[in-house]
């Protein structure tokens, strides 16, 4: 954050901002012009003027696609504080990915110990694993992934912990965020079932209040859906706005290959290889987890912004911890350096405008 900022700040007008829109949404003043780019100008527009559907413009159409909860914040500090509503997007990213950091830590020891697997060295891995990941740097870039992961790794751990009218509020908030947020329904339901067997065979009672996360998590969603409804006619509008960007196409398999690239297979073979390492040790209502939000993505027939949804999907990280084990050293530290080599070039081509994720 600290090398981005002064490098921008610092950079005078040799370096300008590479041409890779046809539109500009929103004008940001340095050192946040080489920062904030592409979903962060939309989350910019919403915070200042909202859902505005009067402008006939595909950037204007395109703001229903967005989710409300991180603009909705973003005004809230900026009105309260005085601060200017582009920097607020960056205070809310970075105070949300410092807090995540401790978070995710708690969160996996607690999902060990749950689990009953003793490796004290797997959260701290699993950390490592995901800040060296090549689009971990959009924590901190005016996109929802540092408060998107924030919310989901918040219930979790509330629910491991116990405490689930928390949980369940987070995960509301989580898909007031994120589309993604919907499959935390999936893990609890999963759970919920899972505990309902074991208490039938134990014949021990059940414990109902676990139904508050599941059926509190939607409702986030079912929000933007009922103000979709009242303002636009179409509580689905939100997913029709994605034709914007080429997705929901009538031939799915033409359009999932004609809107990918080299990059996009080779992330789908990372995923894959992360989706097995959690399988092996995790065990399957986890890899069932970790395949909705991916499987939710592909729905849409693009493969557009894998590399950055992997990186919402934080309990691939923690299998590749437990999985560490089983592979060589030389072959660990490869990866690791590979993908901060990764992570490198892709915050470089982010400085001057390019298209990453």
């Amino acid at each position: 954050m600290a090398v981005t900022v002064l490098g921008t700040w610092s950079r005078g007008d040799y370096l300008r901002r590479y041409p890779t829109h046809d539109y500009r949404l929103a004008a940001f003043s340095p050192p946040l012009n080489n920062i904030l780019y592409y979903d962060s100008e939309h989350y910019y527009n919403i915070a200042t003027s909202g859902y505005d559907a009067s402008t006939p413009t595909s950037p204007a159409r395109a703001r229903i696609a967005f989710f409300p909860f991180y603009p909705m914040i973003t005004h809230g500090l900026s009105v309260i504080s005085g601060i200017p509503i582009d920097w607020s997007l960056l205070i809310i990213d970075w105070m949300s990915a410092l807090t995540l950091v401790v978070v995710l830590y708690y969160w996996a020891i607690a999902e060990l110990r749950h689990a009953r697997i003793r490796d004290s060295a797997a959260p701290k891995f699993m950390l490592m694993g995901l800040v060296l990941f090549p689009t971990s740097f959009f924590l901190a870039t005016g996109y929802t992934e540092s408060l998107f992961m924030l919310l989901i790794a918040g219930s979790l751990l509330s629910y491991r912990q116990h405490r689930y009218a928390l949980a369940g509020l987070l995960a509301a908030l989580a898909t007031a965020t994120r589309v993604q947020g919907i499959c935390l329904v999936i893990f609890f339901f999963l759970e919920l079932i899972s505990v309902r067997r074991r208490r039938i065979v134990l014949r021990q009672p059940i414990e109902y209040r676990k139904l508050i996360p599941l059926i509190m998590a939607p409702l986030g969603m079912l929000a933007f859906m009922v103000f979709q409804f009242i303002t636009r006619g179409d509580a689905l509008a939100f997913i029709h706005a994605q034709t914007i960007w080429g997705k929901f196409s009538s031939n799915y398999i033409s359009n999932m290959f004609l809107h990918s690239d080299i990059r996009d297979v080779w992330y789908l073979a990372v995923y894959s290889f992360l989706c097995i390492a959690t399988y092996k040790t995790l065990g399957w209502r986890w890899l069932l987890y970790c395949l909705a939000p991916f499987v939710l993505t592909l729905s849409a027939g693009s493969m557009m912004s894998i590399n950055r949804y992997i990186l919402s999907i934080f309990p691939l990280f923690l299998g590749l911890a437990l999985f560490r084990h089983r592979i060589s050293r030389p072959l660990l530290v490869g990866i690791g350096a590979s993908s901060f080599l990764l992570l490198v070039t892709n915050i470089v081509f982010f400085y001057i405008g390019a298209w990453v994720g």
